[in-house]
């Protein structure tokens, strides 16, 4: 049994970010300074397990990489038909994932919350790793949004207000961006990748890109904002500038050039006036410029009022055209942090009292004008509080903390714009919902599998639904076959199962913290203390000998041996000088032989972070075996040898040769998987054929040795010829999955950890590929039912299908066995499920298809949104001719539009019979009326709903 850091590096941070991470003030408690630089010890160790040894240009590489993993994907599709006898064809790929979460009480990283104006039911947010995830039910259901590219981290999301078909979202979850671009980059403190701006004109159900940016360092879209008096024209705070659009984002042109600008407010009565935010951690410049004719011009504000040590992310918002609010992120713990403007920015008042980001200044911090007093500033950054200014002509006010339940580090805060009571928040820990206008809040993770394991899970040899696994800021957690718990708090990390007593446990958290459970994982104590930050990765790795379980390895800087099945361990004392391969150069990934206790691998990194916040860089990064991996001072042997300068992040070893071993590698611009027969000695690249991105995880098949699975940043491939030839291995996952680790249950199925879509589950690889291809597979809902349908193609042999239904994505039952038609050409399917007494937002459906001889395959999961509430959007405003809007309806009714003048005379009245659905209704004839100010009332049912229009001639 093996376990490995999947951030799989320890960078930690360089020369430079030291001059955001101060020296420890007095006030810190030993929890806070612990805490003070986990995230970003976090993205740096991702940063560097990806970009070493050549950092430039990644935004690139990647892209690059998924344009490969798109034709792998084709010519896999090609292989089956080709292979199936009688030209035959299987389910459209390999794999058949589908989600096991958590999806409900843990949601995890998000960053950013956009609601539509014309319906607040329905609601985007963007995750750290996980991509766009959609409400249409006020947040009581999360949904994924499948746009078909490469996305994962999503800072941005705005709505057309005048089109809420018309949504843009920014990409790239980037923390630090410096003019340097090339050799050690080792000051980054960044999150995922980016492809630049995505837009979608019908609700979010398709998307393209509008705006890429793939050279230099990395790129990420920190804010995306509307001009509020024309949403063709749209403003994007980028890490390299700002950007504007006069065309609704086919075109951009930068009309700020600075280093990371991260926010814009606009006045509202005069958009060539505008405020925008520049720098964090240590750009040499910093601050805010204002324009006062639309960008042409732009001054740096310079003002006493601001703090002297702020030097992290700066937030903004806007109550009018004079008020505005500026959150500053500062180093110290209660340094004022609110800036508050009456002239939109000319001048500054620092509101006392104000601290909002405490040490996560560079990483959390958002403010939000309350809409029902502007007085009042709700403010967020490690923790949630509210801030009541008691003069706009003195720093006085009032501040208060809220949310004691909301989980900590906070980056966004949006008010729902149609009800100024409801205001929601997205942090480390999901999604929360206060309608009380911020007096209590409650979480809204249903359906929401955003999370970001870090390392190797654990997997139980007896019980296949005990999972354990590692996440960001949210602790280990445990899988009991249908729910999450959290058993150890914290950062998780790597975790492992006694290979031959399931009762036993371990598991660790940052800094080589390890623990141990002797009651299958329900509970655990803590067996091994923290390491030195500069001398071990984040997440140490962690191993457990199949062959002898008494033994169990940690690595830092040195070597830690259990003899007694992880009571104790050996080197546990700093003063100790005998390294794996140098002080500071630490352990980033373990392997142990399957049949040899002593006999183990592990791999090194050249960067860790020194004490004194400096940074140690000691290249190239190593890889070594022992064979005496038990002893407290160990021979390691350095077998690198002809592997090329990357980090080593995973092993899997031979169970009948262990001097067989697999590799694989970081980094981009090299084969991704090596083996070797002969221990170490040399190396044989098997990597052609797979996509060129850094490939995290490798495993054998336990049934089939012949079979190999790898996992990377964007997916699972396989191999039935031990690395001669690859396929897709990806049918159940969406858009750009991050695979960090691959396990086997106990049932023989394959489970995999993802960095922002939580853990996933499938069948093994079997290449005996089902007789049928399945062209389509999809569904709406009318009426009460939902309308499955679907088309298959080259049927031979095969018995049913069995529609199953879930609430969940996760848990299915069967609905209906629909025996198959049989034959060649194309098989069209339909089945109406009724739902009448089933009410859900959201209906989750897979096919389970059937062979003659048993042998079966899924489809991937669709999923259903049935609307529980009534919704419109306005097509139209400002009209010429006429007025058409969309009406979303529950079930069919009657929909009254009326049209008054400014005055409130009576223009025109139409009513019209809606049906369930959507519903397209124009008044029409109206070119013959004056240019101005109109009012439209729409009612249905017992909304009433009243717009401002404008027409023009």
């Amino acid at each position: 049994m093996k376990l490995k850091l999947p951030l799989r590096i320890l960078l930690i941070a360089a020369c430079c970010i030291l001059s955001y991470i101060m020296l420890k003030p007095k006030k810190f408690t030993e929890k806070e300074e612990e805490r003070f630089t986990d995230a970003d010890k976090q993205m740096e160790s991702w940063w560097w397990s990806r970009s070493y040894p050549d950092p430039t240009n990644i935004n690139d590489k990647y892209l690059k990489g998924w344009q490969q993993f798109l034709d792998i994907k084709k010519e896999t599709q090609h292989f089956i038909i080709q292979s199936s006898p009688q030209g035959e064809a299987g389910g459209g790929g390999f794999g058949n994932w589908f989600s096991l979460g958590p999806n409900r009480t843990i949601g995890g990283r998000i960053l950013s919350i956009a609601i539509n104006p014309k319906n607040s039911s329905q609601i985007f947010i963007g995750s750290a790793g996980g991509g766009i995830w959609e409400s249409i039910d006020a947040g009581a259901n999360w949904q994924k949004v499948i746009t078909g590219m490469a996305v994962e981290g999503v800072p941005s999301i705005i709505i057309n207000p005048d089109h809420p078909d018309i949504i843009y979202a920014g990409t790239g979850e980037v923390y630090r961006s410096d003019t340097t671009g090339i050799g050690f980059n080792v000051w980054k403190t960044r999150g995922t990748y980016g492809i630049g701006i995505i837009k979608s004109i019908d609700g979010g159900q398709t998307w393209k890109q509008i705006f890429s940016k793939t050279q230099g360092n990395m790129f990420g879209v920190q804010t995306l904002q509307f001009d509020p008096s024309n949403t063709n024209i749209v403003f994007a705070c980028c890490t390299d500038g700002l950007y504007k659009s006069l065309n609704q984002g086919d075109t951009w042109v930068k009309i700020l050039d600075k280093i990371y600008v991260s926010d814009i407010a606009i006045n509202p009565s005069n958009s060539d006036i505008m405020v925008t935010a520049v720098g964090n951690l240590v750009n040499s410049d910093k601050g805010l410029y204002r324009t006062i004719n639309g960008g042409t011009t732009w001054i740096k504000i310079n003002s006493s009022a601001f703090p002297s040590n702020w030097g992290g992310l700066i937030r903004m918002d806007n109550a009018g055209s004079t008020r505005l609010y500026a959150g500053f992120g500062t180093y110290g713990l209660e340094e004022d942090e609110l800036m508050l403007s009456t002239d939109f920015g000319a001048s500054w008042i620092k509101k006392t009292g104000s601290n909002l980001c405490y040490y996560q200044y560079w990483y959390c911090n958002d403010i939000a004008v309350d809409p029902s007093n502007i007085d009042r500033v709700m403010m967020c950054g490690v923790n949630v509080y509210d801030y009541v200014s008691t003069s706009t002509t003195s720093g006085s006010g009032t501040r208060t903390r809220l949310g004691t339940n909301v989980h900590s580090d906070v980056h966004d805060l949006i008010y729902d714009p149609n009800n100024s009571q409801i205001i929601y928040l997205a942090c480390d820990g999901g999604m929360y919902k206060s309608i009380n206008n911020g007096n209590s809040f409650s979480p809204i993770n249903e359906g929401l599998g955003a999370v970001q394991l870090y390392a190797s899970l654990g997997v139980s040899p007896t019980d296949p639904n005990n999972i354990i696994g590692g996440l960001q800021d949210n602790g280990v957690i445990k899988f009991n076959g249908s729910t999450w718990t959290s058993v150890v708090g914290s950062d998780g990390g790597s975790s492992a199962f006694n290979p031959q007593n399931g009762t036993i446990v371990f598991t660790n958290t940052q800094n080589r913290v390890v623990y141990r459970s002797t009651n299958s994982g329900n509970s655990f104590n803590q067996v091994l203390g923290s390491w030195p930050g500069d001398r071990t990765a984040f997440m140490a790795p962690l191993a457990v000998s199949n062959s002898d379980p008494n033994f169990v390895y940690s690595g830092t800087d040195v070597w830690h041996a259990s003899k007694n099945g992880g009571l104790s361990f050996s080197n546990n004392n700093v003063s100790i000088t005998s390294y794996i391969d140098a002080k500071y150069k630490t352990a980033i990934a373990l392997g142990v032989s399957p049949v040899n206790s002593q006999k183990a691998f592990v791999s090194t990194s050249p960067f860790s972070q020194r004490t004194d916040n400096a940074l140690n860089i000691n290249p190239p990064p190593n890889l070594f075996k022992s064979l005496n991996a038990g002893a407290v001072s160990p021979t390691f042997v350095n077998i690198k040898s002809n592997l090329p300068d990357r980090f080593v992040l995973d092993f899997a070893f031979s169970k009948t040769n262990d001097d067989s071993v697999f590799v694989t590698l970081g980094g981009y611009g090299s084969s991704h998987v090596y083996v070797t027969g002969d221990g170490g000695l040399n190396w044989i690249s098997i990597g052609a054929g797979l996509p060129d991105v850094p490939f995290n995880a490798i495993l054998i098949d336990p049934v089939n040795p012949q079979i190999l699975y790898a996992g990377c940043d964007l997916g699972v491939f396989v191999s039935n010829n031990r690395g001669q030839t690859w396929f897709d291995f990806n049918n159940g996952f969406w858009d750009a999955t991050q695979v960090y680790d691959l396990q086997i249950t106990a049932d023989q199925k394959l489970v995999c950890a993802t960095h922002g879509k939580g853990v996933f589950k499938s069948d093994l690889f079997n290449d005996n590929i089902l007789p049928v291809q399945l062209i389509s597979f999809n569904g709406n809902s009318s009426n009460g039912f939902n309308n499955l349908a679907w088309v298959s193609e080259h049927e031979f042999n095969l018995s049913h299908y069995e529609l199953q239904r879930s609430s969940d994505g996760i848990n299915f039952s069967t609905v209906a066995n629909i025996n198959a038609i049989s034959g060649n050409g194309q098989k069209k399917y339909t089945y109406q499920d009724d739902v009448h007494q089933i009410p859900q937002s959201v209906y989750y459906y897979r096919l389970k298809i059937i062979n003659t001889d048993g042998r079966f395959t899924y489809s991937s999961v669709i999923n259903i949104k049935r609307m529980l509430s009534n919704g419109y959007s306005l097509l139209t405003n400002p009209f010429a001719a006429e007025i058409s809007i969309n009406y979303q309806l529950i079930t069919n009714e009657k929909i009254s539009m009326t049209l008054f003048d400014a005055n409130g005379r009576l223009i025109k009245q139409q009513v019209y019979s809606g049906i369930e659905g959507s519903n397209i209704i124009t008044m029409n004839n109206l070119s013959g009326m004056s240019a101005g100010n109109y009012y439209l009332q729409i009612i249905s049912g017992k909304a009433i709903n009243k717009e401002k229009l404008i027409k023009v001639k």
